[in-house]
């Protein structure tokens, strides 16, 4: 059991199109039999290699799914971390807004209050605003549903075309 499931399955492939070629006369009855012994031979190989396959994908898939678990928590983590430090941030500017203090020592950092940068901030309401202000944005949209349908039904759309469904396999 030494050859890779590839190998085995282009035996396998040869073989049975060996057996297709051969007449069904009394002096090849022992060659169909060889060849049907080492399809079995084969067959059993290739269910042994795909079990043993399947189960390191599901090993992986587990091992997977442990990681996502952990990868989840540890952005949990990182979110509160990030909160509970602008809380304090927000804290701290409060405590100073109220006290009117603009700059504090705070033993090996400088707190300083400041002006936010950029723009100025803008409270809109879209209906009063005049039309030199207004960007419009035009958007195509396809109903893929009534294309697929159409295209099942044989219509030919012009710009469309069925692409191929490809293949997977189901472990269960």
């Amino acid at each position: 059991m030494s050859d890779s499931m590839y190998v085995m399955s282009n035996d396998m492939k040869a073989l049975m199109a060996e057996l297709e070629h051969i007449d069904n006369d009394a002096q090849d009855y022992e060659i169909v039999q060889a060849i049907e012994e080492h399809l079995g031979y084969f067959r059993e190989n290739i269910e042994a290699k795909a079990a043993s396959i399947c189960e390191v994908i599901a090993e992986l898939k587990g091992e997977a799914a442990k990681r996502q678990a952990e990868l989840e928590r540890l952005k949990r983590t990182a979110a509160a971390k990030s909160r509970a430090a602008e809380r304090l941030r927000s804290y701290i500017l409060m405590c100073m807004k109220i006290t009117d203090i603009k700059h504090i020592k705070a033993g090996n950092f400088d707190v300083s209050r400041r002006r936010n940068n950029g723009p100025v901030s803008l409270q809109i309401d879209g209906d009063d605003i005049p039309d030199k202000y207004v960007i419009k944005e035009v958007r195509t949209k396809y109903d893929l549903k009534m294309l697929q349908e159409d295209i099942k039904k044989g219509v030919e759309v012009p710009g469309v075309q069925a692409c191929e469904r490809g293949e997977h396999i189901r472990i269960n």
